[in-house]
């Protein structure tokens, strides 16, 4: 099964309503993997502030891509 999030899985703000991005995922206890586009620029500094920005039970099941 694929489950696809939308916008970012790390707004902090918007955590406790979250129902489409990680805790989905965690929920379902699926594998979660972010994935950033190399060619858009930045995708480094983008996917390692996402990790740091998750909680960290969230973070240790997904994996950066």
């Amino acid at each position: 099964m694929l489950l696809e999030g939308a916008g970012s899985p790390a707004e902090i703000n918007l955590r406790e309503h979250d129902i489409v991005n990680m805790a989905h995922g965690h929920a379902a206890d699926a594998a979660c993997v972010l994935v950033g586009d190399i060619d858009r620029g930045g995708v480094f500094a983008s996917l390692l502030g996402t990790m740091e920005l998750l909680e960290p039970k969230i973070a240790r099941a997904s994996a950066a891509l």
